[in-house]
């Protein structure tokens, strides 16, 4: 029998940031200034993902297990820390 494998919420811890212009839920951010997440760009050492946000702020996951969109098909999959 098949069924569907999540490894969502293991080992996930989120902060809450000010959001910089850009950042939607489901981006990788990176630090973008003082207590400010910003979206990354090609090359930019990522921070976390934007989980989601109200009032100027978004909460990051900036541990555990995330999945994200990469429009890079030399990316593998595997474990980065």
């Amino acid at each position: 029998m098949k069924g569907t494998v999540s490894f969502e919420g293991i080992g996930e811890a989120v902060a809450t940031f000010y959001a910089g212009d850009g950042v939607k839920e489901g981006s990788v951010v990176k630090i973008g200034g003082d207590s400010s997440v910003a979206p990354c760009a090609a090359g930019d050492r990522f921070f976390g993902v934007a989980c989601g946000g109200k009032d100027g702020c978004v909460s990051v996951q900036v541990q555990g297990f995330a999945q994200v969109s990469c429009a890079d098909s030399t990316v593998t999959v595997g474990y980065v820390s």
